[in-house]
């Protein structure tokens, strides 16, 4: 992982306000933060940290107040905690007075929805879905999006060719039923995410994760029932994928998008498998762009480089924590936004 130091800043057309980033805390890497690296705000002040490490998921208290950044983590779900499934990936929020966590299983047919107290103790633990079936792929649990709604949480789970199924859950846990969405203009993939905003949600959608595949970033805006309204704003670089997306929305409207970009993405067959029979690994940058309320795609900054994935992105006052896996560990970035 370069110094910030030597980290690149290209200047597209500017938004009508000029925002700064003041690195507080350059990148670090957390202890023991292994991947997944998930930080939320929850309604005492508390910074609340979630990852993955052996297949576990594990919660704790990030404290900012030293020289380094600490966790005392703590097991919350997994083959350990009961259920007898592992977990391959997760997504966090602070929603109604408790913390949600979903999670995927090995196989991506399996997903759960876990909440917690204000102790971190997991209170209620629910099956999201099970081996569903639509179309000639199924619906796959993996990189998937969790999101607050206004009586409970919506997972997202991806919908092949399509974009994703909707699974809304009450605030008791109660299934509220499912929604599909996506195709035509609206069409996405996984490694998206989604943001409440005022009658509904925003999704900053991936358009694909193949690495070897060129991709957009896409704002695409929907009412509180998940129906789509309009195409916002498109975020690509040409011979580049653009995927993962996890953005925050400042008071002016302008919005602060973190993503993984690979560039070589000229399209093709899918890479060749590596020596005995691994994936080729499908890392990239890790990359800041600003989105203008009126849809403009403004400045893009580099924040990490080479062997990154999975930004995650959260706004407390004016600081702007950003974590990601690279270099096999979990990373951890403060900026106040200026």
């Amino acid at each position: 992982m370069k110094h910030a130091a030597l980290l690149a800043l290209l200047s597209l057309p500017c938004l009508a306000e000029e925002l700064r980033f003041e690195p507080v805390l350059g990148n670090t890497e957390l202890e023991k933060g292994a991947m997944w690296l998930f930080v939320v705000e929850d309604s005492e002040g508390r910074l609340v940290a979630s990852c993955e490490r052996g297949q576990r998921l594990h919660v704790g208290v990030l404290d900012l107040s030293g020289r380094a950044p600490r966790v005392e983590w703590k097991g919350v779900a997994g083959a350990k905690e009961g259920g007898g499934d592992a977990v391959a990936d997760h997504w966090h929020v602070f929603a109604h007075g408790r913390h949600w966590l979903s999670y995927s299983t090995p196989g991506a047919r399996r997903s759960h929805l876990i909440a917690l107290d204000d102790r971190l103790e997991c209170v209620s633990s629910w099956v999201v879905a099970d081996d569903e079936k639509a179309g000639r792929g199924g619906i796959l649990t993996n990189d998937h999006f969790l999101v607050a709604e206004p009586d409970g949480v919506a997972v997202g789970h991806f919908f092949p060719g399509q974009g994703h199924r909707v699974f809304r859950i009450s605030k008791d846990g109660t299934p509220r039923g499912e929604v599909d969405i996506g195709s035509g203009e609206f069409r996405h993939a996984n490694g998206s995410s989604a943001n409440p905003i005022a009658g509904g949600f925003a999704l900053w959608a991936s358009a694909t994760l193949a690495p070897n595949q060129s991709g957009w970033v896409r704002w695409i805006e929907f009412d509180a029932d998940w129906s789509p309204r309009t195409v916002q704003a498109t975020i690509e670089k040409k011979g580049a994928n653009l995927s993962m997306p996890s953005a925050v929305k400042l008071a002016s409207g302008t919005w602060v998008v973190h993503l993984r970009e690979i560039d070589g993405a000229a399209g093709g067959p899918p890479p060749k498998p590596g020596p005995g029979g691994a994936q080729p690994r499908d890392m990239g940058d890790i990359v800041r762009y600003l989105v203008g309320a009126d849809g403009k795609v403004g400045t893009r900054e580099v924040i990490a480089d080479v062997e990154c994935a999975r930004p995650h992105t959260l706004l407390v006052g004016d600081r702007l924590i950003t974590t990601w896996d690279g270099d096999g560990g979990a990373w951890i970035r403060v900026d106040r936004v200026k």
